[in-house]
C-alpha cells in the first residue's frame, strides 16, 4: 500500500480517536449527582470496584452481560494506579474524586476500543474489497453517530462491536485463502480458531451475537470446505461439491475456539454457574417482555429497528448508502460478502425479535454496513472513472456526481458526529435547570418531581445513589456549602390532585419521564399536561424548558425523534415554577 494511503488511514484513525475524546467528561459524578448521567456506567464501576486479583476476588456477581469489559476496566484501572492516575487508598471524605476519575478512565478505555474498531475495519475491507473500499468505510465509521456517541461511555456495547469485527476479519480472510495457496490448510485451521476465539470473546462481552456468528461460522466452513472438493466443468459451468466431513471438523474447532474464548471472558460462568445462569435468565426475559412502557405499541420491532433507529444511529444519507451496499452484496454474492451478509441479517432478525429495542443493540452490525457502504462506494466510484475524459463525457459525469454524493453523504454524516460531540462538551440540560432552579426558588422550599430521583433528574440538591444502595454507604457530598442546599423533592408521578395537594413551589420532569407516557396516551399525564399549560396561559406558574438539540451553525442534525439510548446526553428538562392562589380550584 502506498505511503499516501497509510497516511490517510493514520488521520482516519487519529481524527476519530479525537471526536470519541472530545467531551469524554460528560456527565461525570460530581458532588451534586453521585452518579453518572448515563446509567448503566454505574453497574460497570462497582463490579470493577469489587474485583481484586491479588486476592483472587474476580467474580463480578454480575451476569446480565459477560464480563470481559468489567475486567477491561478494573484493568485499566490498575494501570491507572500504576501510573499515579487514579489512587483507591484515599480518605473515605475523597471518595467522589476517584469515584469521577474511575468512569473517566472506563470511558476513555472505550474511546480506544472504538477508535481500534476503525482499524479493524480497514483492515478487514481491505482484505475483502481492496483499498479504496477499505479507505472509505473505516472514514465512514470513524464518524458514524451512534458509534461516535457511545464510545464516550464506559458501556459494553462498542467493545462488543470490536471483538465481533475481529472475529468476522478472521473469518473473511479464511475464505479469501485460495486452494493453490501453499500450506493453505493450516492457515485455514488458525484463521478460524482466531475466528472463534475472538467471537468468544465478543459473547462474553455481551451474549446477543451468540447466534449470528454460529450461522456465520457455519456459512464460512461451508465456503471453505468447497475447496476441499472436486469440481469439474460442463461446457462453461462447473459444478462444486462441498467436503462436509471437513466442514464439521472446521466448524468444530472454531466451536472450541469460541469455547476457550468465552471461558476467557467470563470464567465465572462455570465457577459461579449459578449466578450466571440467573444473570442469563434475568437478561432473557427481559429482552423477552418489555421495558416498562418504553417500547410499548411500537409495532414490529425490525420495522422499529429501520425506520427508528438506523435513521438516527447513521443518518439518513449513510442509511441509505449502506442499505444500497447490503443490495449490491446481495446481487454479487462473494464469499466476503455472504459470511458478512450472513451476520447481518441473522443478528437483525434475532434482535429485532427482542420487546426491547434499544438503539445500541444495532452496535454490531455498524461496522458491517460502514463496509458495505464503503465498498459500494469504491465500485461506482472506480466503474465510473473516465478513462479518457474527451472521449466518455458521460462516465465522466457519473464519476464527479459519485464524488459529489459521496462528500455530501460524509459531510452530513460529519457534521451529525460532530454536533452530537458538541452537545457533551457543553453543560449538560440537567445542570442547566437546576442552577437556574437554585436562583429562582428559595432554599428549603418543597418541589414536586415525577419519579424518585435518579440519572433523568435535575440535581437541585445534592443527589445520591438513586437505585444503587451501595452508594448510599458513602458520605455525600463533600463540600461543605453544599450542604446548605436542600430541598423537599417529593415524587408525584403526573398526579393532578397530588400536586393541588402539595402545591409545590416548582415541578420538574425530564422528556425521559413523560415523552413515551404522552405517545402512549395515558390518560393521567394527558391531563395533568394540559392543566400545566392552562395555568401557564393564566399566568398561574412559569415554564422553562432547557434543551442542548444536535445542532451545528443552526442546522439540526438526525431525526426529531431520539431514540432513548441516544438521549442521554440532551433530554428535555421542563421546570413549572407555581404561583398558587389561595383559593384554586382546577377547571
Amino acid at each position: 500500500m502506498s505511503a499516501w494511503k497509510w497516511l490517510a488511514i493514520t488521520i482516519i484513525v487519529v481524527g476519530g480517536l479525537v471526536l470519541r475524546l472530545l467531551g469524554i467528561q460528560w456527565g461525570l459524578p460530581d458532588e451534586w449527582h453521585a452518579f453518572s448521567y448515563h446509567p448503566d456506567e454505574v453497574t460497570i464501576a462497582l463490579c470493577a470496584l469489587s474485583l481484586d486479583i491479588f486476592s483472587l476476588r474476580m467474580n463480578p456477581h454480575f451476569f446480565n452481560y459477560g464480563s470481559l469489559f468489567i475486567y477491561l476496566v478494573y484493568f485499566a484501572s490498575l494501570f491507572a494506579q500504576g501510573w499515579g492516575l487514579l489512587n483507591l487508598n484515599v480518605p473515605q471524605a475523597m471518595w467522589l474524586t476517584w469515584w469521577s476519575k474511575l468512569h473517566l478512565i472506563g470511558r476513555v478505555l472505550n474511546a480506544f476500543i472504538g477508535t481500534a474498531t476503525i482499524g479493524v475495519v480497514f483492515w478487514a475491507s481491505r482484505m475483502a474489497y481492496g483499498d479504496l473500499a477499505a479507505l472509505i468505510a473505516s472514514f465512514l465509521l470513524a464518524l458514524i453517530p451512534l458509534h461516535v456517541q457511545h464510545s464516550h461511555f464506559m458501556t459494553v456495547d462498542v467493545s462488543l462491536a470490536f471483538w465481533t469485527m475481529m472475529s468476522l476479519g478472521y473469518a473473511l480472510y479464511a475464505v479469501r485463502i485460495d486452494d493453490a495457496e501453499p500450506r493453505r490448510k493450516p492457515r485455514v485451521i488458525r484463521l478460524l480458531a482466531l475466528s472463534g476465539f475472538m467471537g468468544g470473546l465478543a459473547i462474553g462481552t455481551k451474549y446477543g451475537v451468540a447466534v449470528a456468528l454460529g450461522f456465520t461460522w457455519i456459512v464460512t466452513v461451508m465456503l471453505v470446505a468447497q475447496t476441499y472438493a472436486d469440481k469439474w466443468a460442463n461446457g462453461e459451468s462447473y459444478r462444486v461439491h462441498i467436503d462436509y466431513k471437513s466442514a464439521l471438523k472446521l466448524l468444530s474447532i472454531t466451536a472450541v475456539a469460541c469455547i476457550v474464548g468465552f471461558l476467557v471472558a467470563c470464567p465465572y460462568s462455570i465457577l459461579s454457574w449459578h449466578e450466571f445462569i440467573a444473570g442469563v435468565g434475568y437478561e432473557a426475559k427481559h429482552v423477552r417482555t418489555g421495558h416498562g412502557e418504553l417500547f410499548m405499541n411500537t409495532g414490529n420491532g425490525h420495522w422499529y429497528h429501520l425506520t427508528v433507529n438506523l435513521p438516527a444511529a447513521l443518518g439518513l444519507p449513510l442509511l441509505a448508502l449502506a442499505l444500497a451496499g447490503v443490495a449490491w452484496a446481495v446481487y454479487q454474492r462473494e464469499r466476503e460478502d455472504l459470511v458478512l451478509l450472513t451476520f447481518v441479517a441473522v443478528y437483525f432478525v434475532f434482535v429485532g425479535s427482542f420487546k426491547v429495542r434499544f438503539v445500541r443493540y444495532l452496535m454490531p452490525i455498524i461496522p458491517p454496513l460502514a463496509i458495505f457502504a464503503g465498498r459500494l462506494t469504491a465500485v461506482v466510484i472506480t466503474q465510473c472513472r473516465p478513462s479518457n475524459i474527451r472521449i466518455n463525457c458521460k462516465r465522466f459525469v457519473m464519476w464527479v456526481g459519485a464524488v459529489i454524493a459521496l462528500i455530501g453523504i460524509m459531510g452530513y454524516t460529519a457534521c451529525y458526529a460532530i454536533a452530537i460531540v458538541r452537545v457533551m462538551m457543553q453543560p449538560d440540560a440537567r445542570d442547566v435547570a437546576a442552577e437556574w432552579v437554585r436562583g429562582e426558588i428559595p432554599i428549603g422550599s418543597t418541589i414536586a418531581i415525577a419519579n424518585e430521583p435518579w440519572f433523568y433528574t435535575s440535581p437541585v440538591k445534592p443527589l445520591k445513589a438513586g437505585p444503587h444502595a451501595p452508594l448510599l454507604k458513602l458520605p455525600f457530598p463533600t463540600s461543605a456549602h453544599l450542604k446548605e442546599v436542600n430541598y423537599h423533592l417529593k415524587a408525584i408521578w403526573f398526579d393532578l390532585k397530588a400536586l393541588q395537594q402539595l402545591q409545590p413551589a416548582g415541578y420538574i420532569i425530564s422528556s425521559f419521564e413523560y415523552r413515551e407516557l404522552v405517545r402512549l396516551r395515558i390518560p393521567k399525564v394527558l391531563q395533568m399536561l394540559r392543566e400545566l399549560e392552562r395555568m401557564r396561559n393564566e399566568r398561574l406558574l412559569i415554564r422553562r424548558d432547557f434543551y442542548n438539540p444536535f445542532e451545528l451553525f443552526g442546522i439540526r442534525f438526525g431525526p426529531s425523534f431520539i431514540p432513548h439510548d441516544m438521549m442521554y446526553t440532551n433530554p428535555v428538562v421542563r421546570v413549572y415554577l407555581f404561583r398558587w392562589r389561595d383559593k384554586y380550584e382546577s377547571q
